[in-house]
């Protein structure tokens, strides 16, 4: 026996076909619907479609929610308003289907029921079934995503094709896109994979002394096991011996993060063996990036950064950062005194314009003056035999006049 009524059609259907034709067609939206997720309408106003992760949690904290691009969302108790278990919006869709017209009035309404109780295959069939009836129906246009375009409905798909778009991960987006971000998840996966092997290695190697881990640690040359490295050189609690090793690796592997990592360390590692390994790898040939990336550090606030960083500069023999280096041969640098509440003891001190201050235990900004011996030395080795010690200003002049044209060279000294 047909489970469809006479009365659910005002018109029926010219053929026996055409009726056959309309219950497949819902045969198909119900099995699509069956295998979808629930849904989870919440107090905002909001929906989120996915499987729950925690069906099993009693009393009901939060809700883990898998969405259909594979991720989890969690949401506490009190997001979420209500959960609709689509069987129970499919019951519900089967008892009102039977009392509709074949009108493209009420498949308007059935769509939009639809749409409230998250049946969206049901609510697509309805829309297609209004635009059967009525071709030019402006809501179901828009609802299938049609526009308007030179007197002809198109849909967005049909528009972005023919500009060169493609469909990606529920967005638009151009082929030489996808390529980019299918490099970028690949890069990221296999990083995080060797973050994981490195991790593991590392563990036997320092828990239980694994010969065989420590091996395959010093085997590793893969430019993807570079990030993982970095952030454990980088890991101020990370063993000497340990931080020694990740500078042979990414040595090894090369390329301008590791020069980037090896000069931070130079710089700002505690460590004197850290340094000293990083700086006589950057030293290995005419290494201008590492100049550079030394110069920004002259601008630092911290004169111990400074030092360190005109000194390597020197020790690379690469002049191009001649002017930055005398600009921080004296530097001043702002600290903040006092303020540790020692019970009402008496701070004394030099104020920034060379004063004395006398003054309670109140927190004090005050402008230290530093002579930088780092940089000098990086100065005499670049120019042998030019001193002028901490003068900034002979200094300036001496590499105006080395920096001048010849002619102009003459005149002063005539």
């Amino acid at each position: 026996m047909n489970r469809f009524p006479a009365n659910l059609m005002s018109k029926p259907p010219r053929s026996a076909a055409q009726t056959a034709a309309w219950l497949i067609g819902l045969a198909a939206v119900f099995a699509q619907a069956t295998s979808r997720a629930d849904l989870f309408l919440l107090s905002n106003g909001g929906q989120v479609e996915g499987e729950l992760v925690n069906r099993d949690e009693s009393p009901r904290e939060k809700y883990v929610i898998r969405t259909s691009s594979g991720g989890e969302l969690t949401l506490a108790r009190k997001q979420v308003e209500r959960q609709v278990v689509r069987k129970e919006a499919e019951t519900r869709y089967e008892e009102l289907l039977p009392k509709m017209q074949s009108t493209a009035e009420d498949h308007l309404k059935m769509a939009e029921w639809c749409q409230k109780h998250g049946l969206d295959a049901q609510r697509e069939f309805h829309m297609q079934e209004v635009l059967k009836l009525d071709p030019n129906n402006v809501a179901a246009r828009h609802a299938l995503g049609y526009a308007l375009r030179n007197k002809k409905w198109v849909t967005v798909e049909d528009v972005m094709r023919n500009q060169g778009y493609v469909r990606h991960k529920n967005a638009w987006r151009l082929p030489q896109e996808i390529e980019f971000l299918n490099a970028r998840d690949k890069f990221n996966q296999s990083t995080l994979d060797w973050k994981r092997r490195i991790k593991l290695l590392r563990s036997k190697v320092l828990e239980r002394g694994d010969a065989k881990a420590l091996e395959e640690l010093r085997g590793i040359q893969d430019p993807m096991a570079g990030p993982t490295l970095v952030d454990l050189l980088d890991d101020k609690n990370e063993p000497i011996s340990m931080k020694l090793l990740y500078i042979e690796l990414l040595s090894n592997i090369g390329g301008n993060s590791v020069i980037a990592a090896f000069v931070d360390r130079a710089v700002k590692d505690d460590d004197e063996q850290v340094r000293d390994r990083c700086m006589t790898q950057l030293a290995k040939g005419e290494n201008r990036i590492a100049a550079r990336l030394f110069a920004r550090h002259l601008a630092s606030d911290n004169p111990l950064h400074v030092n360190r960083a005109g000194s390597a500069i020197g020790a690379m023999g690469i002049h191009d950062h001649t002017q930055e280096m005398i600009a921080a041969l004296v530097t001043r640098h702002t600290r903040i005194t006092g303020g540790d509440g020692g019970g009402g003891g008496m701070g004394i001190g030099f104020s920034s314009n060379g004063g004395l201050s006398v003054g309670g235990n109140r927190p004090q900004k005050v402008t230290l003056e530093s002579q930088n011996e780092g940089v000098l030395t990086g100065l005499n080795t670049l120019y042998p035999g030019i001193n002028f010690l901490f003068d900034v200003d002979r200094w300036k002049e001496w590499w105006a006049q080395k920096n001048s044209p010849r002619d102009y060279q003459l005149r002063r000294s005539s």
